[in-house]
């Protein structure tokens, strides 16, 4: 599986090592990957990955990076459009990451992979969870609160929203965790579950039409 589209042939020996991490650690997970298969990839020798990384710590903070990368350059693309309606923003959300997870598959199952790891360490989950923070903030930056039903406040619907999500989660993890994709090939499914959980709590939120 590749992270998106070939990169050039040209590209550097740094950005075809990250790439190559990306994909290896997202195969084998932390503790498996090996820093000589990650150099056989990128077609480099190991001595460079070190010389460029320091570390298989290092390299594994990069590839996270690199992983997370495209979700938030295209989170921070589409911020300007997003509609305020808060139900919609969040199918605007769940729609903008689903694609940059088809388009890089590699980048989904790593930063699956990390989440659900047990070897993969607090400071990676840390800088997971700082992504998932960001994407958390949209949810309140100008968002339309008139259709809320009187006294409902956007902080309390998208609380409540958080906690149907981290409900789902468990549910999520237990079924891909396995799975040698990841879940890779069920996004589509899981999206649609929950898209049909915000319309449930969108009617009992907003006000009767």
């Amino acid at each position: 599986m590749g992270t998106g589209p070939a990169r050039a042939a040209d590209a550097s020996p740094r950005e075809r090592i990250l790439d190559a991490a990306v994909a290896e650690f997202a195969d084998r997970g932390y503790v498996r990957a090996s820093l000589s298969r990650i150099a056989q990839r990128a077609g480099v020798a190991k001595g460079l990955v070190l010389y460029y990384f320091g570390s298989k710590d290092d390299l594994y903070r990069a590839a996270v990076d690199r992983a997370l990368q495209p979700v938030e350059a295209a989170l921070e693309e589409a911020t300007p459009d997003l509609p305020r309606d808060l139900f919609e923003r969040l199918r605007r959300l769940g729609a903008i990451k689903l694609k940059v997870y088809r388009d890089h598959p590699d980048a989904y199952r790593l930063i699956v992979r990390s989440m659900v790891d047990p070897a993969v360490s607090a400071e990676f989950r840390q800088r997971l969870g700082e992504a998932a923070a960001r994407s958390q903030e949209l949810l309140y930056r100008d968002v339309d609160a008139s259709r809320l039903r009187p006294g409902v406040t956007v902080e309390e619907a998208v609380e409540l929203l958080l906690l149907v999500g981290d409900g789902l989660l468990p549910r999520i993890v237990a079924a891909i965790r396995q799975r040698p994709d990841l879940g890779y090939a069920d996004l589509e499914h899981w999206v649609q579950k929950w898209e049909r959980y915000l319309a449930l709590v969108r009617d009992g939120l907003y006000k009767p039409s």
